[in-house]
């Protein structure tokens, strides 16, 4: 039996050589939405979805566009990316939206800008780049982490299930969060801070610069910190 297990588990998870597709991109979106632990970054240098993934496994890729939204992931149920395959999208101007899942990863190679940012990143999965907007909607949980750098008026930050949010590069106005679960935060601000942390979470918080006027309305509960850097 355990033979037979071992058999099944091998036929699930080796997916053969590594090698690199394109896949076209059919149709225009603004919004971006990846899955199945692929490592995701975007470059002028490609015009498709240049995907590196084992030989056995390229027929379940999924790269479609609905209604506005690029998806990028895997049709198989079973499927179990223990290779992390890896995704080059072209840049794209006018990115507003991005939803990564399931252990994957988003690296834009040039800056997001837009009026609404939003960025969500849910069961352990990470984002690392620049934003540059008027309003920042950041949202993760399930142990997800982003490292942000850039400006925003305004971040909206909500962090649970041990995520982190990695900010002392992303120079804000105002800042609105909300920390659970043993999350942790770095934020850098001018003008109101407003946050409730709760169940042994930990915020960190700096100014903007010397002369910044902070307002602060910090609610600690449950074993919770929040220190001025």
């Amino acid at each position: 039996m355990l033979a037979l297990c071992a058999m099944l588990c091998a036929c699930n998870t080796n997916w053969g050589a590594l090698e690199t597709v394109n896949y076209p991109i059919n149709g225009e979106w603004d919004e971006l939405e990846i899955n199945s632990a692929f490592d995701v970054t975007t470059s002028d240098e490609v015009t498709s979805a240049q995907v590196t993934i084992g030989e056995k496994a390229q027929q379940y890729v999924r790269v479609e566009v609905v209604n506005g939204k690029l998806i990028i992931g895997i049709n198989k149920r079973d499927f179990s990316n223990n290779r992390k395959a890896t995704v080059v999208l072209p840049n794209r101007d006018g990115l507003e939206s991005v939803h990564v899942h399931g252990a994957s990863s988003f690296s834009p190679g040039r800056p997001l800008e837009g009026t609404d940012i939003e960025v969500e990143l849910t069961g352990a999965s990470m984002f690392d780049g620049a934003i540059y907007a008027v309003h920042t909607n950041m949202k993760l949980s399930g142990a997800s982490e982003a490292t942000v750098q850039g400006a925003s008026d305004e971040l909206e930050l909500d962090a649970s299930g041990a995520s982190k949010f990695n900010g002392p590069l992303f120079l804000c106005d105002m800042v609105e969060c909300d920390l659970s679960g043993a999350s942790r935060a770095s934020v850098t601000c001018c003008g109101s801070l407003d946050a409730d942390v709760s169940g042994a979470s930990k915020l960190h918080y700096k100014k903007k610069g010397p002369d910044c006027v902070l307002n602060k309305n910090i609610n600690l509960t449950g074993a919770s910190s929040a220190e001025e850097k």
